[in-house]
């Protein structure tokens, strides 16, 4: 990954991603580079959006609003075709991402609360999701899940405040600690409600789409 930075006044606003160039080009022909991301800072802080490029380095997959290091506003993702595929909103680093395959359909879930993870999804379809993590100030925390095929694997991991602890001591630190996720055997199934809210941000771009309010 290669880097360029952007100064004004001796202070640092901005970083630009890229990719290496391809093969055969010489390490340092920077016009055989690829613009992956970017991004504005102010006091050593994100400010306005990061930018995400897909593969060609010209069209924008992800466009996300900082305001002081911490998303606020609305996130928006976009498909290979310059087209909204969902917009989800942020107030001061709160909020729920959600990442959707090009066709639209929901593909993972994370939720942040003041600008750190607590927990996250990785969907299968609409009716089950062959990932789960959660988080506590950006650790790990909770009970980490997998399945493969729908079968939940065996390396099933708890973990406390980033510290991987045996599924006893974890039932031992969850009856007394109330931060610590709960334990419910009935989740070592894969199944799971489709999220509502997820449905309800595809609606209100289809509605854009068509030209209605709302």
């Amino acid at each position: 990954m290669w880097v360029s930075e952007f100064w004004l006044g001796g202070r640092l606003v901005g970083r630009a991603f890229y990719s290496p160039p391809s093969v055969g080009q010489g390490r340092l022909h920077f016009e055989g580079r690829t613009l992956s991301a970017a991004y504005g800072l102010r006091d050593g802080v994100q400010v306005g959006y990061l930018v995400e490029y897909d593969w060609d380095g010209k069209t924008v997959s992800f466009a996300e609003p900082y305001v002081r290091g911490l998303q606020h506003g609305w996130t928006k993702q976009f498909d290979p075709r310059g087209r909204l595929l969902m917009s989800s909103p942020f107030v001061r680093g709160t909020g729920t991402d959600f990442y959707c395959h090009d066709d639209g359909e929901l593909s993972e879930e994370t939720q942040w609360v003041n600008g750190r993870p607590i927990f996250a999804r990785i969907w299968e379809d609409r009716t089950s999701v062959c990932s789960e993590s959660h988080f506590d100030a950006g650790t790990r925390h909770g009970v980490w899940r997998h399945w493969t095929n729908g079968e939940l694997d065996s390396n099933t991991k708890f973990y406390v405040r980033d510290e991987e602890v045996s599924k006893e001591r974890y039932l031992e630190v969850a009856a007394r600690d109330p931060t610590v996720p709960p334990y419910r055997p009935e989740e070592d199934s894969p199944v799971r409600p489709f999220p509502a809210r997820f449905l309800e941000l595809r609606r209100r771009i289809q509605r854009r789409r068509e030209g209605k309010k709302g």
